[in-house]
């Protein structure tokens, strides 16, 4: 395992610590984002019920 490190992205700093994946095909900052835009449908599903 690597030594772990930080990854700023914006405003936010992530503390990494996991092992690397030479046969990945994106990078942590691409993950983490495309993690967050499959989250957005969801919220946004959640708030227009929310106001139903």
């Amino acid at each position: 395992m690597a030594a772990p490190y930080q990854q700023k992205i914006g405003k936010v700093i992530f503390q990494v610590s996991a092992f690397g994946n030479p046969q990945a095909k994106e990078t942590g900052q691409e993950m983490i984002l495309r993690m967050l835009e499959n989250k957005l449908p969801f919220e946004k599903q959640g708030k227009e019920e929310a106001c139903a």
